[in-house]
């Protein structure tokens, strides 16, 4: 983008746009790594902390396997940005996934709770298969069998 041709008041809206979506993207990286989901329809995001003695941390996102966005966050709302890739395909795609991440993280997380579910489940089976069994057993040891 030629910046020397942009009016001040274009180049502070411009920088105001880039840092909004900077901690947007940050936002929503750091909500997945909650998560820990670390891909999701193509993307792929990293976050390495503690990278230095000053708790700086690194946020990447690939966007099939090609890093598009790689920034580290120095400390609150100042960040070096280290790789911004201009192609508004991965951009339009990031912004469609962040507006239906709601969505897609309810029932990521619902399917989580399915299988913790499931799995509680067939362990509660298993531990009263087992006390039966040992009913029965002292049942027979006390010849009620």
């Amino acid at each position: 983008m030629g910046f020397q041709n942009l009016k001040t008041e274009e180049i502070k809206i411009e920088i105001s746009k880039r840092q909004a979506l900077i901690i947007e993207i940050i936002n929503f990286i750091e909500i997945l790594t909650l998560r820990e989901i670390d891909y999701i329809q193509g993307f792929s995001f990293i976050v390495d902390t503690g990278q230095t003695d000053f708790s700086e941390e690194e946020y990447t996102v690939k966007y099939h396997s090609r890093v598009v966005f790689s920034v580290r966050s120095q400390s609150a709302g100042n960040y070096q940005v280290y790789n911004f890739d201009e192609n508004v395909d991965w951009q339009n795609k990031l912004e469609d996934l962040i507006e239906h991440a709601k969505t897609l993280l309810w029932e990521f997380e619902r399917k989580e709770e399915l299988k913790k579910k499931k799995f509680e489940d067939k362990k509660k089976r298993k531990e009263e298969k087992k006390k039966r069994k040992s009913l029965l057993e002292e049942a027979k040891r006390l010849k009620l069998l």
